[in-house]
């Protein structure tokens, strides 16, 4: 049976239009829907062993970043139980989590050790990290834009948990006070591993 040219044009462009919508279908469930709300900022703090801690290690990575302080009896250890259960949850060399204190004065790293091995947290995953409020404080304000600690009021700080790509780009902000809001995160972090 011969094929006339026409015939086997038209099937040649069917097929590659039928290709192009089954890459395009599969590139596009691997996109996350998250916005990007703008760009972190780099820094440098210190981390539980005295070592420098630079952000620019973070750059291709998925990452959590929230704000604690050792003390606090009343929101944190809720928000930092909700980043436990991501970390336990999301096991992949992709991912970080860096929990800022913002009490300096009173988390020494030995304070910090003992938070972290409170949450039972992977250190090689999850950074608790300190450093100069002259430093936090422009951070929290201008790299994570949420709201500034006020002056020796580490009570006041935000209880937000931001959610940052590969690129630096703040992707989400979660309450970290609504019941079970690890559950979103551990959502949302799964879609942008996914986006490769």
């Amino acid at each position: 049976m011969r094929i006339l040219p026409a015939t086997f044009f038209i099937v040649c462009i069917l097929l590659i239009i039928v290709s192009a919508y089954a890459l395009n279908e599969n590139y596009s469930k691997k996109q996350s829907n998250l916005p990007e709300l703008g760009l972190a900022k780099n820094f440098i703090l210190n981390d539980i062993e005295a070592k420098p801690f630079n952000s620019d290690s973070l750059h291709g990575q998925i990452w959590l970043a929230n704000f604690f302080f050792t003390k606090c009896q009343g929101i944190c250890p809720t928000i930092m139980a909700e980043v436990s259960k991501v970390s336990s949850v999301i096991d992949n060399s992709d991912f970080n989590i860096i929990s800022i204190s913002i009490d300096p004065k009173n988390d020494s790293l030995s304070a910090l050790k003992d938070y972290s091995d409170k949450f039972k947290a992977d250190q090689v995953k999850w950074k608790f990290i300190n450093g100069d409020m002259e430093v936090i404080n422009p951070l929290i304000e201008n790299g994570f834009k949420v709201n500034p600690v006020i002056k020796d009021a580490p009570q006041s700080h935000s209880t937000r948990i931001v959610l940052i790509d590969r690129n630096f780009q703040i992707r989400s902000y979660y309450d970290g006070l609504k019941p079970n809001i690890s559950k979103e995160i551990i959502s949302d972090v799964t879609k942008l591993l996914n986006e490769g």
